[in-house]
C-alpha cells in the first residue's frame, strides 16, 4: 500500500520510513505518512542527495595534509532516475541500464567533489542544499543493520 500523498510504500524493504525522516532530521517531510517527499524527480542516471552533516573532527597530533584527506561524503538519496544509456563494448550500440540498486532513502557515500548543488526552500520555510550529482559519483549504500552495530 502506498502513500497517496507522496507515492512512498508505508511498509516493504524499500519504504521510507517516519523513523528515517525523525533519524535525520530530514527537512521534506511527507505531511499525510511522516515519511521522505523529495522535492524533486530525478531523470536519467541523476541522483539528488541530501548530505548529512560531517561527524565532528578528532583531534590529534598527525597532520594530515589536503590531498590525503577523503574526498567522499555521507548523505540520504532523496530521488534517484529509473537508469541511464550505456554504449555496449561488443555491440557498440546504447544499452539500457536501470538503477535498480539506488532507493529513495539510502544512505550512500558519495564524492564530495561534485560541483553541482542547489539551494531548496523546505516545508519549514529554510534553505537546505541537495547535491545533484551522477550515479557514477556514487560509491555505495551504507547498510543500516552494520552501521549501528560498528
Amino acid at each position: 500500500m502506498n502513500c497517496k500523498v507522496c507515492g512512498d510504500e508505508l511498509r516493504g524493504k524499500h519504504g521510507v520510513t517516519a523513523r528515517t525522516v525523525r533519524r535525520y532530521q530530514l527537512p521534506y517531510k511527507c505531511p499525510a505518512c511522516g515519511g521522505l517527499k523529495s522535492p524533486y524527480r530525478a531523470i536519467n542516471g541523476i541522483v539528488f542527495i541530501h548530505p548529512l552533516p560531517a561527524p565532528p573532527p578528532v583531534t590529534s597530533s598527525i597532520l594530515i595534509l589536503p590531498q590525503t584527506q577523503e574526498k567522499s561524503e555521507l548523505g540520504i538519496i532523496l530521488s534517484v532516475g529509473p537508469g541511464l544509456f550505456r554504449k555496449d563494448k561488443q555491440t557498440k550500440k546504447q544499452v539500457w541500464v536501470p538503477l535498480d540498486g539506488f532507493t529513495k532513502g539510502d544512505r550512500v557515500v558519495y564524492d564530495k567533489t561534485v560541483p553541482w548543488g542547489q539551494k531548496v526552500r523546505a516545508a519549514n520555510n529554510q534553505f537546505y542544499s541537495i547535491v545533484i550529482c551522477s550515479i557514477l559519483d556514487v560509491y555505495g549504500v551504507v547498510d543500516e543493520q552494520f552501521a549501528e552495530s560498528a
